[in-house]
C-alpha cells in the first residue's frame, strides 16, 4: 500500500512537471498541439511520475546502506526515464547521451538539496536538544 501512495505522489509532481513542460513549448513558439499528441505526453509525464515514485520505496529498505538504495533508485528512475523517452518519442534511442546526462545532473542535485537538509536539520536537532 505504500507503494501506491508513493506512486500517487509522484504522479502529483510529474504533473506540475507536465505544466512547466506545456510552459517551455508555449515559450519555444509552438502553439498548436494535437489533442492525440497531448494526451499522450500526459499520460507519459503521470507514468514516468507513477514509476518514480514507486521506486522511492527503495528507501524504506532499512537493511541496505544509503549508497546502495541511491543507486538502486537512480537505475530504475534512469531506465524507467529513458525506456518513456524513447517509446513516446521525446529522444531517439541514437540520441540517449543527452538526456541521460540531463537526467542524472538534475537526479544529482534534488538529491543533494535532499540530502543537506536533512543533514542541516539532523545538526539543528542536535544542538537544541529536540
Amino acid at each position: 500500500m505504500r507503494i501506491f501512495w508513493y506512486a500517487c505522489s509522484g504522479t502529483g509532481i510529474s504533473f506540475a512537471a507536465f505544466w512547466i513542460h506545456l510552459l517551455f513549448m508555449t515559450s519555444a513558439g509552438v502553439d498548436a498541439i494535437s489533442l492525440p499528441d497531448l494526451n499522450i505526453r500526459a499520460l507519459g509525464f503521470l507514468f514516468l511520475g507513477a514509476l518514480i515514485g514507486a521506486a522511492s520505496a527503495i528507501y524504506d529498505w532499512q537493511r541496505y546502506s544509503l549508497a546502495v538504495r541511491t543507486v538502486a533508485h537512480a537505475a530504475l528512475t534512469l531506465t524507467a526515464f529513458s525506456a518513456t523517452g524513447v517509446v513516446l518519442g521525446w529522444f531517439p534511442m541514437s540520441r540517449l547521451f543527452r538526456p541521460v546526462l540531463l537526467f542524472l545532473l538534475i537526479y544529482a542535485a534534488i538529491w543533494l538539496g535532499l540530502y543537506l537538509n536533512a543533514w542541516l536539520l539532523a545538526r539543528r536537532l542536535n544542538r537544541t536538544g529536540g
